[in-house]
C-alpha cells in the first residue's frame, strides 16, 4: 500500500512538472508572435510630450494610450505587420505609417498641432 502512495505521488508531481513547461512554452511562444514598438510622442513644434494619445493598428480593436510623458510600449501581433499603426490625439494631426515599415528602434513622433474650429457652444443653466 505504501509503495502505491508513492508511485501515486510520483506521478503528481511529474504531472505538476509537465504543466508547468507546458505553461512556459506556450508564453514564450505567444510573445515570439509579436513584436514591440516603444515610443515617444511629443508636440513638434514645443517639443512637449504629449500625454494620453492613441496608439492604435487601423481597422483593429487594439492598442495602447501614450503615458504622462508621451511614452509607450505595444506589443502588436505578427498577423498585424503588413496594417498601419495610428497616433493620434485631439487638437493634433494623426500619424499613420505602415507598421513593416516601422524602424526598429525606438519610435519618434511629433504631432503636428491643427486648430480645431467649433460652430457654435451652447451652455445651458440646467446643465450646470
Amino acid at each position: 500500500m505504501q509503495n502505491f502512495s508513492v508511485r501515486v505521488k510520483h506521478i503528481f508531481f511529474l504531472t505538476c512538472v509537465l504543466i508547468v513547461l507546458l505553461c512556459g512554452l506556450a508564453t514564450a511562444y505567444a510573445r515570439a508572435q509579436t513584436r514591440l514598438i516603444t515610443g515617444k510622442v511629443f508636440d513638434s513644434h514645443s517639443h512637449k510630450p504629449v500625454a494620453f494619445a492613441s496608439v492604435r493598428i487601423s481597422g483593429k480593436p487594439i492598442g495602447t494610450v501614450t503615458n504622462a510623458n508621451g511614452e509607450f510600449d505595444f506589443h502588436i501581433p505578427e498577423t498585424c505587420l503588413s496594417d498601419s499603426l495610428i497616433i493620434s490625439h485631439v487638437g493634433y494631426k494623426s500619424f499613420r505609417r505602415k507598421i513593416d515599415h516601422l524602424p526598429q528602434e525606438i519610435l519618434f513622433v511629433g504631432l503636428e498641432a491643427i486648430a480645431v474650429l467649433l460652430r457654435e457652444v451652447i451652455i445651458r443653466g440646467e446643465d450646470l
